[in-house]
């Protein structure tokens, strides 16, 4: 998820993005949205690093102040904070922001009482709700309904804003816009009519439903009728101090579903007899109906007798039955306000529930502490006969899976081709045992149809993979994979030696040596019991050396930063991203897997199941790749891949790869598509997105014709140049990544192989020679994203730019490691001191040498090696 900073004028300043090494990181973010105040929170901690946009002491998080804003896009939403709170130290920036304005959260309305009834957009401008704060009333459902209300002390406008919804029994909630440079376009307020059995409310009615076991981990229901009454006796004041009652009022009752009365009025006071019934207020009927009722008088601050039953209503409703809550634990991919059903057959009967996102909280970084809390429950009634319920088990124990569990009765791992196991396998469907039929497979021929299998170690040459697959009607309903090996114990006392050899070709036959490293590109290794080296080019595994690092940095795709698309109704679209002439003129495109191809893709909606699409080559004969897009998921997916262009001839070429979806191709109606950092590069040194040169230059052309300043465009020269230095300066790097390679070769060589090291320090030596400079006193730097190298007098250092590590080759022929500025590790005259070590596989001390035992890895063995 990418951030942007604003200052405080809202013009872009920075930008936070953990995809990008360029930019600043974040972590520890949680995206906070409530219901009941309609707001956001948005808070995240940034790493305090040097970027290569940082220009002297300003440095790019210095921005992150209590001044700023920060915004970000999610499901086609621009959503703006404004930054809070600063908590800041030596490493790191914690920001605590809201999505509402200073005034808003800030300035205090005074006490106010209405001369009339007013509509809520009045009660707004009267109370300077909206004058000051910018904020416009958007979406009205309550527009035609008016009341009278007053406000005795005061408060917060927000709060105010708040109580007024409460009192026009309505929800809000805040939308901000904004114009393409940052700025405000719009600061809008929604009302919508509280949420009941006819109206949604904030958010929308969601089709899914949510399952225990899948979407939700757990269901807990609460009953409690600790606050329990079922009769209320309401009152009011008029502007005289008067006490208002209902009595005047005409009848009034209420029905249930099934035609009962439920409620009713009778003097000055609301009854819920079917309460009073349920849950009297004695121990004993006896009394009769006189001292069955449990009473509570309420004051509600009106003067109309009107909405002081229908508010005494709403409160009898609400307490006369026990209070039943359900806490659902887990997260769904909904919006604030939605209400959604779920199902939970872990209560008995089976628990079906209406609810609504009440709290939702979204970690961009880690997912893993997304949660969504859940309100406004309400049990939904069972109305399935009982034949049709039982349809519906049958269908649900039928859409389980088949599982097969096997037991062995002597293990799976056998010694020098001794012993034997019977695999006794068991059907199961959830948690009921079934019968079937069995077929055992091995090296896909059939060894039997029995209930259960022998397998004997002597028939394990080192191991197989047993196959069981279970049959009910003649038809596979499962299968299960077991692995048994049989070890045989090795030659004691054997001596393993290490052969090289160099030659100019990949496969070794060019100017193959033993001997001499000297002028060649490719060094081969092989092991085996036999001292002397093999003369056979054949036996080694080759690795290219310094001169073979090719390109792969330069970008040709067209506009590759971002694009969205919306597929609508179409049963197939093609998202297209367009090539550079240059790629068809680089002749490395026609090698294997030369051509490589990354990009960061979301959708929304999320899938539903995992979906396969492909990427072409938009001309035949369509060269491609397969990608798997996962279900469930909106955020960015990232994928990188080659197409291999090797078969296609000189004269192939197109303008554009594509992506097909549509309907016809198991993706959803109306899907929209979000393709971030698409990249096509040619070569083997792949290092992430970078922006087409020709795009790049096409930015300076265009910001040139709107009158950028020279300084601007330098700045923007600058950048395209920073994309061909890093090209330039990879091959230089590698060649000194060898060079320290063969020096710590020379350096840690044993007595039998130093001479062989000493000569590949000084082949190594000549090939940097060729960038060397004639420094003198002076110094050399190279800056890369995240990293540098130097180069002195003193030696060669090899860093991070935050100076966390470093390492130094001394020309004293001292090799030193930094931790934080302090020596951790150095090789010196041959020696190679360290504090703490772990050599992972084998260590050898003399003629013994010291390993992990490779039956159990839990246990080491000495060997005596000669």
């Amino acid at each position: 998820m990418l951030l942007t900073i604003h200052d405080s004028n809202l013009r872009k300043v920075a930008f936070i993005d953990n995809n990008k090494q360029d930019t600043l990181n974040y972590f520890n973010d949680a995206w906070t949205r409530y219901l009941e105040t309609g707001s956001s929170t948005f808070d995240f901690t940034v790493f305090k690093k040097a970027i290569i946009s940082d220009v002297g002491k300003k440095r790019a998080y210095n921005s992150l102040n209590e001044k700023a804003f920060v915004s970000f896009r999610y499901k086609g939403r621009t959503y703006l904070h404004t930054i809070r709170k600063i908590e800041e130290n030596e490493k790191v920036i914690k920001c605590y922001s809201i999505n509402l304005n200073l005034e808003l959260i800030n300035e205090y309305s005074i006490p106010y009482k209405s001369p009339k009834a007013m509509s809520f957009k009045e009660f707004c401008e009267e109370m300077d709700l909206l004058n000051y704060t910018f904020l416009k009333i958007g979406i009205n459902e309550v527009a035609n309904k008016k009341i009278s209300a007053e406000w005795e002390g005061s408060d917060t406008k927000l709060n105010r804003l708040l109580s007024l919804a409460k009192k026009f029994g309505a929800e809000i909630e805040f939308d901000t816009r904004l114009n393409a440079d940052s700025s405000i376009k719009s600061f809008t307020v929604n009302v919508y009519h509280e949420h009941d059995d006819s109206h949604q409310g904030v958010g929308q009615i969601s089709p899914k439903i949510l399952r225990y076991g899948k979407n939700l981990k757990t269901i807990t229901r609460t009953i409690d009728k600790t606050g329990i009454y079922n009769t209320v006796v309401p009152t009011g004041k008029d502007d005289k101090g008067n006490v208002v009652d209902i009595r005047g009022l005409g009848p009034w009752s209420v029905n249930n579903a099934k035609g009962e009365r439920e409620f009713y009025q009778s003097g000055a006071a609301l009854y819920a007899p079917l309460s009073m019934q349920m849950y009297p207020s004695t121990f004993t009927h006896s009394t009769g109906d006189r001292d069955q009722w449990t009473r509570k008088d309420m004051t509600v601050e009106s003067s109309n007798p009107e909405v002081i039953r229908s508010t005494a209503y709403r409160e009898l409703k609400k307490n006369c039955y026990p209070a039943v809550t359900y806490e659902a634990e887990g997260f769904a991919d909904l919006e604030i306000g939605d209400t959604v059903k779920v199902y939970d057959d872990g209560f008995s009967p089976t628990l079906l529930l209406e609810m609504r996102v009440s709290e939702q909280v979204i970690s961009f970084t880690n997912p893993r502490n997304n949660k969504t809390t859940f309100s406004n429950a309400k049990a939904l009634e069972n109305r399935l006969s009982q034949g049709i319920q039982q349809q519906l088990d049958r269908m649900i124990e039928e859409a389980k899976p088949y599982t097969i569990k096997l037991a062995t009765d002597n293990g799976v791992a056998f010694k020098n081709g001794q012993g034997q196991t019977i695999v006794t396998p068991t059907l199961m469907r959830g948690n009921k045992v079934i019968n079937s039929g069995w077929r055992w497979v091995v090296d896909g021929e059939i060894k039997a149809t029995s209930p259960s299998y022998t397998v004997r170690a002597a028939d394990i040459s080192q191991k197989i993979v047993l196959t069981v697959s279970a049959w009910i009607d003649n038809k596979e309903v499962a299968s299960e994979q077991l692995t048994l090996i049989n070890t045989s114990d090795g030659t004691a006392g054997k001596t393993q030696y290490l052969h090289r050899a160099w030659a100019n070709s990949e496969d070794g036959r060019d100017g193959f040596s033993t001997s001499s490293s000297a002028n060649r590109r490719y060094f081969g290794t092989y092991t085996d019991f036999t001292e002397a080296d093999s003369q056979d080019p054949t036996r080694y595994n080759w690795t290219a050396l310094f001169d073979n690092v090719k390109g792969g940095n330069r970008n040709y795709f067209k506009n590759g930063r971002t694009q969205q698309i919306n597929t609508e109704s179409s049963e197939t679209y093609d998202m297209r991203t367009f090539i550079f002439d240059d790629f068809w003129k680089n002749p490395d495109r026609l090698k294997p897997n030369y051509v490589r191809v990354a990009f960061e893709i979301s959708l929304s909606p999320a899938l539903a199941e995992d979906t396969q699409a492909n990427v072409h080559f938009s001309a035949s004969p369509w060269y491609k790749n397969q990608i798997i897009l996962k279900a469930g998921v909106t955020t960015p997916q990232s994928f990188e891949f080659t197409i291999d262009l090797s078969n296609a001839s000189e004269t192939y070429k197109t303008d554009n790869v594509f992506i097909r979806f549509g309907t016809a191709h198991g993706f959803p109606a109306n899907q929209t598509v979000t393709l971030e950092n698409a990249m096509l590069a040619v070569g083997t040194n792949f290092l992430g997105y970078v922006k087409a040169i020709e795009d790049v230059e096409t930015d300076i052309n265009s910001k040139a014709d709107q009158g950028l300043t020279q300084e601007q465009l330098n700045a923007l020269n600058e950048k395209a140049g920073v994309i061909q230095a890093e090209l330039e300066a990879k091959a230089s790097a590698d060649t000194l990544d060898n060079w320290i390679k063969a020096y710590k070769d020379f350096v840690n060589a044993n007595e039998t192989a130093r001479v062989q090291a000493e000569k590949d320090l000084i082949s190594a030596s000549q090939r940097v020679s060729s960038i060397a400079k004639d420094l003198g006193e002076l110094s050399d730097r190279w800056n890369f994203i995240d990293t540098y190298m130097s180069s002195s007098n003193d030696g060669l250092v090899i860093g991070k730019n935050d100076g966390s590590s470093s390492m130094l080759f001394s020309p004293s022929g001292r090799i030193s490691m930094y931790s934080a500025g302090v020596e951790v590790m150095y090789i010196s005259q041959g020696v190679i001191h360290i504090e703490n070590g772990i050599f992972s596989k084998t260590i050898q001390i003399g003629r013994y040498r010291e390993e992990q035992y490779h039956i159990n890895p839990d246990m080491n063995v000495i060997r005596y090696v000669g």
